[in-house]
């Protein structure tokens, strides 16, 4: 679910106060749950097709 909210709300085309909001979400998400990320970010960010509708 963190993964949609990421493809979501950290986009560029964002509201600019929301995708602050999300990167510093996603940045503490990011030291809990490194390898999670790590295979987010090569194989699923900014795909068309999304986690969820």
């Amino acid at each position: 679910m963190l993964m949609h909210v990421a493809d979501m709300r950290a986009a560029a085309d964002a509201q600019w106060e929301i995708r602050e909001m999300t990167e510093g979400i996603l940045d503490l998400a990011k030291e809990w749950c490194p390898i999670t990320f790590e295979y987010y970010e090569e194989n699923m960010k900014n795909r068309k097709n999304r986690l969820a509708p």
